[in-house]
C-alpha cells in the first residue's frame, strides 16, 4: 500500500490497559493529510473515539482494536441522531470521501463492558412465566452505551471489507445520508442479550452493496431506513450472499416515515432468526417500493424477552404507528398523504421453515402489486410459541393481528392487501398441506 503509516511509528504500544487515542489519531491525521492509510500491526491497541476524516485503516492479521470500557473516554462526535440524540463513537467519519477500512484484524467494540448481565429487562405481564432459559434470551439493561460505534455520515466512497467486528454496544456500523458504499466479507457478531446493536444500518443513503457477509445481531442484522433525514430517501441497495443470525428482524426495510426504493436481495441464508425479512413503513407517511427478493432460505424460532417478531419468515405490513417519540428535523413527511406504502415488490424462490405464518396486512389496499412465485412454509414447533401467543407482531402499531386458526393450520396469510400468489405452499408442524389464507 501506498502512504502507509504504522501506529508504532506515532508511538503507540500493544497492550489492553493504557488507551492509544493519541498515537492513533496522529497517524490518522497524517494519513488524512497524505491521503493514505493507517496500519494497525499485531497485537492489541486500546483506544477512544477515533475521528477517522478522509483516512483509510487497515488492521492487520493478529490486530485487535479494542474500544474503551469506560463512559468519560467518549467524546460527543457533533452528529444528533433522530433515535439516540448526541452520537458517541469509537470510530467515525463525518462529510469525507475514498474511506477504506479493511484487512484481517479485528475491531472489538467491547460493548458487553456498558451492560449488567445480572438483571433481566422482561416484559411486565409475562415475568413470572419466564424459566431460566428464557430469562437468558432477554435484553440487558445499560445506563449509558457508545450508541453509533463506528459511523459514517454525508461521505462518499466508503468501503468496509473482510475485517471482523465483535460486541456492538448499540448499531454496529451505520451509513447516514452516504453515497456509494461498499461492504464485502466482513464477519460482525454481537452479544446476543444487546438491544439495538444492528448488524448494519443503512439510513437515506444510496448506491450501496452488501455482500458476502455473516452477521449474528442481537438486533437487525441489516436495516435499510430513512430514520435519519426522513425526507432523504434510501435507495439503489443491493444485498447479496450473506448468512444473517438475528434474535429481531434479520433484513427489514422500511421503518416509520421512511423512504426505501430500488432493492435487490438475494442469495442469503437466515438462520435461526425471531424473524427473517420484515417491510414495515407506517401509512401515509412511509414508502418501500421497487423491490426483489429471490433465493432465500428462511429459519425462524421464536425468542423470549422484548424483541421484534414473532417467528414470522416474511412479514410485510403497514399499519397506523406510534412515531411521537422521534426528534424530526423537518415536517416535511407532515405533509404526505401516501396512498400506498408498500408496491411492486417480487418474492421467488423463498423456502422456510418457520414457528409461525408469513403474511401480508395492510389496511385499505395500501400494499398493492406485491408477487409471490414459488414460495414454501414449513411450520415447526417451538418452547416459546405460547409466550407471545398466535399473533403476527407489528410494532410499532397497536393494531393487534391474530394469526388465522384454521385446521390444517395457515402457513400464509394475507389481508387489506393487493398480492398475487402463484406457487404458494407448505405444510404444518405434523406434515399436513397448510392454509393459504386471504381476506
Amino acid at each position: 500500500m501506498i502512504n502507509q503509516f504504522n501506529i508504532l511509528d506515532f508511538g503507540a504500544a500493544a497492550g489492553a490497559e493504557n488507551a492509544q487515542t493519541a498515537a492513533i489519531q496522529a497517524a490518522i491525521d497524517a494519513a488524512d493529510a497524505a491521503k493514505g492509510t493507517v496500519v494497525i500491526p499485531a497485537g492489541i491497541f486500546k483506544t477512544v473515539s477515533l475521528n477517522l476524516k478522509g483516512a483509510g485503516l487497515y488492521l492487520e492479521k493478529g490486530a485487535v482494536l479494542l474500544g474503551s470500557e469506560r463512559r468519560e473516554d467518549y467524546t460527543f462526535n457533533g452528529y444528533v441522531h433522530c433515535e439516540f440524540g448526541e452520537t458517541f463513537s469509537l470510530l467515525y467519519s463525518l462529510n469525507h470521501q475514498d474511506i477504506t477500512i479493511s484487512g484481517e484484524g479485528t475491531i472489538d467494540l467491547n460493548g458487553k463492558s456498558f451492560f449488567d448481565f445480572s438483571t433481566y429487562n422482561l416484559p411486565e405481564e409475562l415475568a413470572e412465566r419466564f424459566n431460566d432459559e428464557q430469562k437468558e434470551e432477554s435484553t440487558a439493561l445499560f445506563a449509558w452505551r457508545p450508541n453509533q460505534p463506528i459511523f459514517f455520515y454525508g461521505c462518499t466512497h466508503v468501503t468496509v471489507r473482510d475485517i471482523t467486528i465483535l460486541d456492538a454496544s448499540s448499531w454496529t456500523l451505520t451509513f447516514a445520508e452516504c453515497d456509494r458504499v461498499l461492504v464485502d466479507g466482513i464477519t460482525n457478531i454481537g452479544h446476543p442479550r444487546v438491544p439495538n446493536n444492528d448488524g448494519i444500518h443503512i439510513t437515506a443513503s444510496r448506491n450501496v452493496i452488501i455482500s458476502n457477509c455473516n452477521i449474528t445481531s442481537a438486533d437487525d442484522c441489516i436495516a435499510i431506513s430513512s430514520i435519519t433525514n426522513w425526507s432523504k430517501p434510501c435507495e439503489n441497495v443491493t444485498v447479496t450472499n450473506c448468512i444473517l443470525r438475528s434474535f429481531s428482524k434479520a433484513i427489514v426495510l422500511g421503518y416509520v416515515h421512511s423512504i426505501v426504493r430500488n432493492v435487490a436481495i438475494s442469495n442469503c441464508l437466515i438462520l435461526d432468526s425471531n424473524r427473517a425479512f420484515c417491510i414495515m413503513p407506517a401509512p401515509e407517511t412511509g414508502l418501500v417500493e421497487n423491490v426483489t427478493v429471490s433465493n432465500l432460505r428462511l429459519d425462524t424460532r421464536v425468542r423470549a424477552g422484548n424483541w421484534w417478531g414473532n417467528g414470522e419468515p416474511i412479514l410485510v405490513f403497514s399499519l397506523p404507528h406510534k412515531t411521537t417519540e422521534f426528534v424530526d428535523y423537518s415536517d416535511d413527511y407532515n405533509q404526505r398523504h401516501y396512498k400506498v406504502n408498500v408496491r411492486n415488490v417480487y418474492f421467488q424462490n423463498i423456502v422456510c421453515t418457520a414457528e409461525n405464518a408469513a403474511g401480508v396486512i395492510g389496511q385499505g389496499d395500501n400494499i398493492r402489486n406485491v408477487v409471490f412465485d414459488h414460495v414454501y412454509v414449513t411450520l415447526k414447533d417451538g418452547d416459546n410459541r405460547e409466550i407471545k401467543g398466535d399473533i403476527f407482531d407489528v410494532a410499532p402499531s397497536k393494531v393487534p393481528v391474530a394469526v388465522p386458526q384454521s385446521d390444517p393450520a395457515c402457513i400464509f396469510y394475507v389481508h387489506g392487501a393487493q398480492v398475487e400468489l402463484s406457487h404458494v405452499a407448505g405444510e404444518d408442524a405434523q406434515g399436513n398441506p397448510g392454509s393459504v389464507i386471504v381476506e
